[in-house]
């Protein structure tokens, strides 16, 4: 089926797919950016170092992850994918496909990370 767009607040919006999968765009508050990011997985109470160490090896230089990183929410214990985007020359063409990768890159471990048992 077709995703889902809803807005979130005055400045973001939120676009969820077929189960449960969704990604949050916010504009940042200095209007420069936009904040692409999507929630993995739950940070685990057991084995969270080696979870740590996965991610920040596979994050190095971007390779596998397209330029974006993986952070951790502390305070809702998620880890979470993310993109700064900056607004400054960007061409709609350009951000439509920095955000299809991007959906495609989160779907992509978000599935890796389930399998692994995250």
């Amino acid at each position: 089926g077709q995703p889902e767009l809803t807005l979130k607040t005055e400045n973001g919006c939120t676009i969820t797919f077929e189960g449960g999968l969704a990604i949050h765009m916010e504009l940042s508050d200095n209007g420069k950016y936009i904040h692409l990011y999507a929630e993995l997985c739950n940070v685990p109470e057991e084995g969270k170092d080696l979870l740590y160490e996965r991610l920040l090896e596979v994050q190095v230089f971007g390779y596998a992850t397209g330029g974006a990183s993986f952070g951790i929410v502390k305070d809702v214990g998620k880890v979470i994918l993310y993109r700064n985007i900056e607004l400054e020359h960007l061409h709609y063409d350009d951000f439509y496909a920095m955000l299809e990768f991007f959906i495609e890159l989160y779907k992509t471990w978000y599935l890796l990370l389930a399998s692994m048992g995250y």
